[in-house]
């Protein structure tokens, strides 16, 4: 059989596992007293472990077992999240995942020989046979001696588990079940060996035992249930209480009518009649007879109304505790099948533009009221189809989040100082392409601020700050994109130093007066440091440039504030989709475009006197402020010049920056929902220009990059400022 398929799948898994590792161990710092994520990373490494076994990859069973072991004595301590060994736990937990990877690609298996010597010391733990090695034993029933420390019990359990066909590939142990409930009071075992067949007929993927066991404890009954919740389907538990209530789905049929009373109203059974014969009939075998009986009794006869039924017990590991969320079914679908949906999308978004194009061509024909009506209903069909294709392409950034706790711990690690990580928004969804591509840009950000952004924990007390930093992302939707912004309490950035730095590199002319945020801004310049050293996190100068460059490739736009002695922020604008927007069709010198709805503000008719010059620049005044203009024709080489300019369209739109500018144009045809195409995959980088589209004429149209021309018009305007005042100073 081909294991490739189940392989991947493993692989899969083993991706979740690591990330429900990783969210369980920060709920646990926020929260020392949820035991239940310690107890979710037990059940999650064990996971892994189990499927590891299946696969026969010996070195990750045997790593993952250690750890397992260490959690467990960790998740049976007094205070698990409060103690200190923790720490140990979550390091171990990064090397799985290495591991795991290392697995997955067939690349050297990662040295774990100096963890395992750690977590043996620190847990106590014996030494173990390697998990690879081939065990032999013979069934035979086990007795359990009791415990004298333990007080008399006061319950008796009565325990059934019978394992099935999966229990012990995944790695799981009858034996630490029993030791787990001899702990807890009296127990004896008895195993059934009678399914086991001759050696001819034995098959080593089936299961054959079962044991009974009867536990005398003064433990309460979820105590008893937390033995087993970490069990999977693949082993059925029952547990009785002896003399206790009886489980559900047994009664007592004499007290149970005796509890009806005297049935009321015309018609109703009274309890002694055939009804009672049938009710019996019910409760003793054979029910295939029984149930023939019923069949015409519920023609004749209304049901009587029974009481209540007690809530029934919990018997297996798996269960949720109660006020847990449900669990969300989900399939996985291959990467190339959602692509080849959201192509076909766009082809009926382009179709659906192309029909509206001819019903307006030929609504003056028949007034076009019934056309109208129908595109009107198909193009909220069409919406409402694209947004559901979408949603399937759409992820939460939980993932791409859940992975930087490793880095803030490796950072810390390597420059000596504190972090924790807060999370806000991780359920955000984007689609599946910007989470791809977010990974890097965010681990190099949050290295860059543990290593530039917090102080020493003897300088924060030096200032009144706790030792420990902290590092905020946080995620959510404006405007029609997702806004990612990592925020971290440390100093700020130092912009005297910047600017020493930015003059002695050359990348600011001496004497440039900037304001605080261009300041900010030069950390994204091409080769720009402030680090004195060159080190594993930093002191190239290419990791902020290559973030921006990254973010922008996306569509989105970096920006970064400052306070100092307080914090940095920076702040990540980007797509909520790569693949469909909304935007206003322009046309300027016989050339149409399209400008993104989510960048406009407002549109103004251009009147004689609207425009000036100031600084050899068109202004056009907007309310009580002056808004630089740029020529669209001009500006992408399809025009001359500007003249006297007393007609046309004003677009007034507004960066990811907050930079406004006004779009000259001839006018406005319209707007339409548009598919992007990428000019750099199917023709090359065009300055100005973001991507295109087809217009429902069959026409191509350039989307504009609002972002690209405000900031190139502010670099402009900077740069004719400061010509003027280097002419005053030499005057």
């Amino acid at each position: 059989m081909n294991t490739d398929r189940i392989k991947e799948t493993f692989f899969l898994e083993c991706a979740e596992q690591m990330a429900e590792i990783e969210e369980s161990l920060m709920m646990l710092r926020e929260d020392p007293t949820q035991r239940e994520c310690i107890n979710a990373v037990f059940r999650a490494v064990h996971s892994v472990k189990g499927g590891a076994g299946a696969f026969g990859f010996n070195d990750l069973v045997h790593f993952a077992h250690v750890v397992e072991n260490g959690l467990d004595v960790l998740r049976n301590g007094a205070n698990p999240g409060d103690d200190p060994r923790l720490d140990l736990i979550a390091r171990a937990t990064d090397i799985l995942s290495d591991a795991v990877s290392a697995t997955q690609n067939g690349t050297a298996f990662p040295d774990t020989a100096a963890i395992v010597a750690e977590i043996t010391a620190a847990f106590a733990l014996s030494e173990e046979p390697d998990s690879g090695e081939e065990i032999a034993f013979e069934a035979v029933p086990i007795a359990i001696e009791p415990l004298d420390v333990i007080a008399p019990a006061n319950q008796t359990y009565i325990i059934s588990l019978k394992p099935e066909i999966g229990f012990y590939l995944r790695g799981d142990d009858v034996l630490k079940l029993v030791r787990s409930l001899a702990e807890m009071g009296r127990l004896e075992v008895e195993c059934d060996q009678s399914a086991v067949p001759q050696i001819d007929r034995f098959d080593p993927a089936m299961t054959y035992l079962s044991w009974t066991m009867r536990l005398e404890t003064m433990a309460t009954r979820d105590e008893v249930d937390s033995v087993f919740e970490w069990l999977g389907e693949d082993c059925l538990v029952t547990i009785t209480c002896e003399g206790g209530e009886p489980e559900a789905g047994e009664f007592d049929l004499d007290a149970l009518l005796a509890d009806l009373g005297p049935a009321q109203g015309d018609g109703l059974p009274d309890g002694t009649g055939p009804e009672r014969a049938t009710l019996d009939a019910v409760a003793a075998p054979p029910l295939e007879a029984a149930l023939a009986d019923l069949a015409p009794l519920a023609e004749a006869h209304p049901a009587a109304v029974l009481p209540e039924a007690a809530e029934p017990k919990e018997v297996r590991g798996t269960a949720q505790p109660s006020g847990s969320p449900k669990a969300t079914a989900t399939i996985r679908v291959e990467s190339e099948k959602v692509d080849r949906l959201i192509n076909l999308m766009g082809e009926a978004v382009i179709s659906q533009a192309m029909l509206a194009e001819r019903i307006t061509e030929n609504a003056e024909d028949n007034n076009g009221t019934p056309s109208y009506q129908v595109l009107d209903e198909m193009q909220a069909l069409m919406r409402e189809i694209q947004e559901s294709v979408m949603s399937i392409r759409a992820q939460p950034v939980k993932p791409v989040f859940m992975r930087l706790a490793r880095v803030i711990r490796e950072a810390c690690s390597t420059t000596g100082k504190q972090a924790r990580l807060v999370l806000e928004g991780e359920g955000t969804e984007v689609d599946t392409t910007v989470i791809e591509n977010l990974n890097d840009p965010l681990t190099h950000l949050i290295r860059n601020a543990v290593d530039h952004g917090l102080e020493s924990p003897e300088v924060r007390r030096e200032h009144g700050k706790p030792a420990e930093g902290t590092i905020k992302v946080a995620a959510f939707h404006m405007s029609g994109r997702i806004v990612v912004t990592i925020d971290d309490d440390g100093a700020g950035i130092n912009r005297e130093r910047v600017l020493k730095k930015a003059v002695e590199k050359g990348i600011v002319e001496p004497g440039a007066e900037l304001s605080d945020g261009e300041i900010d801004n030069l950390v994204f310049a091409p080769g720009f440091s402030t680090a004195e050293t060159v080190s594993d996190i930093s002191g190239r100068g290419v990791g902020m440039d290559v973030v921006r460059q990254s973010i922008q490739k996306l569509g989105g736009r970096v920006s970064i504030a400052s306070t100092p002695g307080k914090g940095t922020q920076i702040r990540l604008s980007l797509p909520l989709t790569l693949a469909i927007l909304d935007g206003m069709i322009v046309r300027a010198a016989n050339e149409v475009f399209v400008v993104p709805i989510t960048s406009v503000i407002e549109t103004i008719s251009v009147k004689k006197g609207d425009i000036s010059v100031i600084g050899g620049k068109f202004v056009a005044r907007r309310r009580d402020a002056l808004v630089p203009v740029v020529n669209v024709a001009e500006r992408l080489g399809f025009g001359g010049a500007l003249g006297a300019i007393d007609s046309g369209t004003l677009l007034v739109v507004e960066a990811q920056d907050g930079t406004v500018v006004a779009l000259l144009i001839d006018e406005i045809e319209g707007q339409q929902q548009i598919v992007i195409k990428s000019l750099e995959q199917n023709f090359g980088f065009v300055r100005h220009v973001s991507a295109a589209t087809i217009l429902g004429t069959g026409r191509i149209a350039l989307i504009l990059d609002i972002d690209e021309i405000a900031s190139t018009k502010n670099a402009e305007a900077r740069s004719n400022l400061l010509q003027g005042h280097l002419e005053r100073m030499s005057a």
